[in-house]
């Protein structure tokens, strides 16, 4: 068990770096968490994980490989403004809301997350970009893109397939 406490701005990259025993990660209430740094809890044995509102960036490959995970949490408060690369890849995330200053979901954020099946943004959502292969292999039936989305990169949805619909903004402008 991991208790991050409230003065600590940024998780450095690895900091809990294959921890595979490790099986909860818990921040404080008043935390004051920046940053989740590149790798820092690849490959460890959490369930459950609810990102602090203070924390702006998740880096690359930040929870990547937590095969138990199912619920990430973001506080309805979140300044959250970017995912990084491959940020929940290959997790067994079930359903995520997407904090609605989140402007860039970068590439395979959500990549083989096979169990997948929800990912909802809120009505003000700041979004603008979703990077290549962002959703691909997950099981996401529907999903409605934010009015502010102006490019979808390349497959995104790619062996997406339980997928049914997606609503795609009217100021859309690329998908590649």
């Amino acid at each position: 068990k991991v208790s991050i406490p409230a003065s600590l701005a940024r998780i450095e990259e690895k900091a809990f770096y294959e921890c595979n025993k490790l099986k909860s990660v818990t921040f404080s209430e008043n935390s004051n968490l920046l940053s989740i740094g590149k790798s820092a809890f690849i490959n460890i044995s959490i369930e459950n994980i609810k990102i602090p509102s203070s924390v702006i960036q998740i880096e690359d490959s930040a929870f990547s490989n937590c095969k138990n995970l199912k619920t990430v949490i973001f506080s309805d408060n979140s300044e959250l403004i970017s995912i990084g690369k491959s940020a929940f890849e290959s997790s067994s995330v079930k359903t995520v809301t997407i904090p609605p200053n989140v402007i860039q979901i970068k590439e395979k954020a959500f990549f083989n997350c096979e169990k997948l099946e929800s990912v909802t943004f809120s009505d003000n959502s700041e979004l603008i970009s979703i990077g290549k292969s962002v959703f691909e292999n997950t099981a996401i039936e529907s999903i409605f893109i934010p009015s502010g989305v102006v490019e979808i990169k390349k497959e995104t949805f790619s062996d997406c397939k339980n997928l049914k619909s997606v609503m795609l903004p009217a100021n859309l402008t690329k998908i590649s």
